[in-house]
């Protein structure tokens, strides 16, 4: 538990524990305000911070959901209601996690299909299958041509409109 927005920062910043959700009001005495040590352990961590507040108005509610979207609960409002934000920014938290590393995954993943392609001496082009543009070609075909044929259309047999 910190005292002020600098003690905070330096809490979770510093600190070699894992942070799973952080309560966070606006307001936290003189210093630095919530938004701004918000924005900055974002900058360094992926955490999910939910704000819990007695403000407001919209326009600091609004600033808020531009920093993190894992919500925003008025002071007061009944334990269910926090309970329930809880859950949902740690899920969201979850699926967010579990996204990038499916995005990563797959970025690997077509990074050594493409290097695969490209060491193989032989022509090997993919198109889109609506349009028949040319998407990808290989560094082999990309040499026999030596024009870049990305974008360019092919019929079904392969030929060029």
């Amino acid at each position: 538990l910190a005292t002020n927005g600098e003690e905070a920062m330096r809490l979770v910043l510093e600190s070699e524990d894992a942070f799973h959700l952080i309560l966070m009001d606006i307001d936290l005495g003189k210093g630095v305000d919530g938004i701004q040590v918000a924005e900055n352990i974002l900058k360094v961590k992926e955490i999910p911070i939910l704000f819990l507040s007695s403000h407001s108005e919209p326009e600091l509610v609004k600033k808020t959901e531009e920093i993190t979207f894992y919500g925003y609960i008025l002071k007061g409002s009944p334990i269910i209601v926090l309970d329930s934000s809880i859950k949902t920014a740690l899920k969201l938290f979850n699926e967010k996690m579990e996204r990038k590393r499916i995005e990563s995954k797959l970025k690997k993943e077509r990074e050594q299909l493409l290097s695969i392609f490209n060491s193989i001496d032989q022509v090997i082009y993919i198109t889109d299958p609506k349009t028949y543009e040319v998407i990808y070609v290989n560094n082999y075909f990309a040499n026999l041509l030596k024009e870049n044929p990305i974008g360019k259309n092919f019929t079904r047999r392969g030929e060029r409109r």
